[in-house]
C-alpha cells in the first residue's frame, strides 16, 4: 500500500488516534512518557516573514518573501490524571518514592500527635495526623467515636488520611490514652509542586489515518512543556490537564523529522 492515495481519495483522512511520547531532560535516556488520552492537540508556528521590495520596474513591489520559524507550539489536552502527568502540570521536582508496611498493632498515645503534645493546644474540629494512612478499626482509650445520627461521642477519624478530630476539650489526663489502630500497605510517589523553573524535553508523536493502514509520527528533539489553561475536576467530568509545548529547534537535530509509512502488502 502506498502512504497515500491520490486525491480526492477519502483514505487520506486523518482524525484522532495522537499519542504523544515526552521525555524530561532529568530521565533516564530512552525511557519515554505516553502522556495518555488525547483530547486535542492543536498546533501553531510563530514565525518572522521578512519581505524584498524591487523598484527595478519602476514600481515598488515585493519580489520575495522569507519564512524565518521561531517555534512551534502544540496545546496538548489529555484527561488521563496519571502521577507523572501532573507532575509535568505542577512542574514538579524529581519523584521521591515511599512505603508503609501493613500493622495490626500500631499505638500512639494522644499526647505524641502532631499538635496534641499540650491539652490546652488541641483546637476541637481540628483534624491532626496520625503517624499512619489507610487507618481501621481505630479506638482510643476511654473516648467513643462520634455517631452524626445521635451527636454524641468523643472523636471523628479520617481513616484514608489518618487523621483525627476530637469534638470536645481534651484534659491532660487523657494525653496519655492510646490510639490503637491497624493500617495498610502503601507504595507510593511524591514530588515537589513547582521546584522547576522549566521543563526540557524531547518528544515523539504519532497519528494513524482513519482505516489505521497509515500512520504518520514526528520528532521533536528539543521543546519545552508548559502548563496552560486549568486542570478542572468535578465530580462530574474527569480531570482535563492542557499543557503548551513549545518545540525549539536543535542546534544539531534542527525541527526534526516527519515519517509517514504504510503496512506492506495491505
Amino acid at each position: 500500500m502506498e502512504i497515500e492515495q491520490v486525491s480526492p481519495n477519502s483514505k487520506n483522512y486523518m482524525r484522532g488516534g495522537t499519542r504523544i511520547f515526552v521525555r524530561r531532560s532529568t530521565d533516564p535516556a530512552g525511557a519515554m512518557l505516553h502522556v495518555g488520552n488525547i483530547i486535542g492537540a492543536p498546533m501553531s508556528r510563530e514565525q518572522d516573514v521578512a519581505e524584498h521590495v524591487s523598484g527595478m520596474s519602476g514600481t515598488r513591489t515585493v519580489d520575495r518573501r522569507r519564512v524565518s520559524v521561531r517555534a512551534l507550539v502544540y496545546t496538548v489536552r489529555t484527561d488521563e490524571s496519571t502521577f507523572e502527568n501532573y507532575r509535568n502540570w505542577m512542574m514538579g521536582s524529581a519523584a521521591t518514592t515511599f512505603t508503609q508496611d501493613a500493622s495490626t498493632s500500631e499505638s500512639q498515645t494522644i499526647g505524641t500527635i502532631t499538635g496534641c503534645a499540650d491539652g490546652a493546644d488541641v483546637v476541637v474540629g481540628r483534624y491532626y495526623p496520625l503517624a499512619k494512612k489507610m487507618v481501621s478499626s481505630l479506638t482510643v482509650a476511654g473516648m467513643t467515636e462520634y455517631d452524626n445520627d445521635a451527636a454524641t461521642g468523643d472523636y471523628k477519624i479520617d481513616y484514608e488520611l489518618g487523621k483525627i478530630a476530637f469534638c470536645r476539650a481534651v484534659t491532660t489526663g487523657e494525653l496519655s490514652g492510646a490510639v490503637a489502630y491497624h493500617c495498610s500497605a502503601l507504595a507510593g510517589k511524591s514530588f515537589t509542586p513547582f521546584d522547576a523553573s522549566e521543563i526540557e524535553v524531547v518528544c515523539e508523536g504519532l497519528r494513524a489515518m482513519e482505516d489505521g493502514d497509515i500512520h504518520e509520527m514526528w520528532t521533536v528533539p528539543k521543546a519545552r512543556l508548559e502548563p496552560s489553561g486549568d486542570a478542572d475536576i468535578t465530580t462530574e467530568n474527569d480531570r482535563v490537564m492542557e499543557f503548551t509545548l513549545t518545540q525549539l529547534k536543535h542546534p544539531t537535530s534542527g525541527w526534526g523529522t516527519v515519517t509517514r509509512w504504510a503496512l506492506a502488502g495491505s
